[in-house]
């Protein structure tokens, strides 16, 4: 989920044209109040450069104006495009705030520029230390919550995220995030109930209408979820995978598998072995290479597939290559994850290479399998007990 830049950042040009409202001009200089009417001239005329270049030899005064660092910094925002001049924004935010901590503009400034360099550890700690510290509402608290309620999300901090969100007035932006994370909580009557809320004010929200399908599948109402994302692929036809895989759910696999005519994934392919639509499947599978992180669930499937349609010396060249790319450079924890999913793949595959040699009555090529199997920690002793079952069919035989 992104924030949109243009209702997040609130600096707007209303906000900069308050700058320089009466109230605020009285406490400016008269070289500072200049600066500002100035850039603002030029940022009218899309002259950020210029506006930055005109205002920055301002904030080197001792304790600079905070509306100078509110148009600096927003400047500097607006050039988001370089990594550069993004981290130029963020200093210039942190050092307004650092000057004037207790400004709610520069507070929010800041706030929204560690989030949109997803710094939002640092974000959640400001606003928490803020909103911990306030001895009473303030008028920028709504939005700051919403901000932190966002970090929270980006962290997967789901039910912080809806603590953060629960006294704030629901809206457009409100709902998305308070719905993601009730799914990914798996709180199903209570995403109903947001996504039913959601739908009364705005009925054309594809992304609303298929967080109520997920919320009545897990309620164990399907032909209301089938309802629901009909209505979600006719808003947005550009996104019809969940229908798809209710289609699933229900044991229609036949309607499931229509998505082989138009999308290249593993779920697709899945839907397609049990339809049994085989050919159309390897098909589908031909037109798309797998990543480094489908490459052995690929290879898996399309063996299964290629066996169906009894290619199956082509089969077991497919299922040899199961568990053959290298691994990503990852922590020591992800790579133990990643090495211990790699054996399971690699064990089913050797399982599969050695019954279909075992189905034609290819002895020496079976062991060969199960004996690399048995090398496996976790497979060792189902690997031991197939060489020893093969030995005694053969002296049956």
């Amino acid at each position: 989920m992104s924030m949109s830049t243009s209702r997040s950042v609130f600096l707007s040009i209303s906000l900069l044209l308050a700058v320089l409202s009466p109230a605020v001009a009285a406490s400016l200089s008269s070289l500072d109040r200049a600066a500002l009417q100035r850039a603002q001239s030029l940022m009218e005329q899309d002259r950020a450069s210029d506006a930055i270049a005109l205002l920055q030899p301002r904030l080197q005064q001792n304790r600079p104006h905070p509306n100078l660092y509110l148009f600096t910094c927003h400047a500097l925002a607006q050039q988001h495009t370089h990594e550069q001049e993004q981290n130029e924004a963020l200093a210039c935010w942190q050092q307004g705030h650092d000057s004037h901590p207790h400004h709610a503009a520069l507070l929010q400034g800041l706030s929204t520029a560690l989030i949109q360099n997803a710094q939002f550890d640092q974000a959640i700690a400001l606003i928490e230390q803020h909103l911990a510290q306030a001895t009473a509402p303030e008028p920028q608290h709504n939005e700051l919550r919403y901000l932190l309620a966002y970090s929270h999300v980006q962290r997967e901090q789901y039910a912080a995220a809806l603590t953060s969100l629960s006294p704030l007035p629901r809206n457009e932006r409100i709902w998305p995030l308070m719905a993601h994370s009730q799914a990914a909580l798996e709180r199903w009557p209570e995403l109903l109930a947001t996504t039913e809320e959601w739908l009364i004010k705005v009925p054309e929200s594809a992304t609303a209408w298929r967080l109520m399908a997920q919320a009545q599948l897990a309620l164990q109402q399907p032909q209301a979820a089938t309802l629901a994302l009909q209505i979600s692929e006719l808003l947005d036809p550009s996104n019809v995978a969940p229908l798809h895989g209710l289609y699933a759910s229900l044991g229609a696999y036949d309607l499931a598998s229509q998505c082989l005519s138009y999308q290249d994934n593993l779920q697709c392919l899945r839907f397609g072995l049990l339809a049994g639509r085989y050919q159309a499947s390897i098909d589908a599978a031909s037109r798309w290479t797998p990543n480094l992180q489908d490459w052995d669930a690929y290879h898996l499937l399309l063996g299964q597939l290629l066996q169906r349609t009894g290619e199956r010396h082509l089969a077991r060249q497919t299922w040899w290559q199961v568990g053959t790319q290298a691994l990503p450079v990852e922590s020591e924890g992800e790579l133990r994850r990643l090495r211990q999913q790699r054996e399971r793949a690699r064990g089913q595959a050797l399982l599969l290479i050695g019954q279909s040699h075992w189905l034609e009555s290819q002895w020496p090529e079976a062991q060969i399998a199960y004996r690399q199997m048995a090398r496996l920690p976790g497979y060792k002793q189902q690997g031991q007990s197939l060489l020893t079952a093969i030995e005694q069919y053969r002296l049956l035989d």
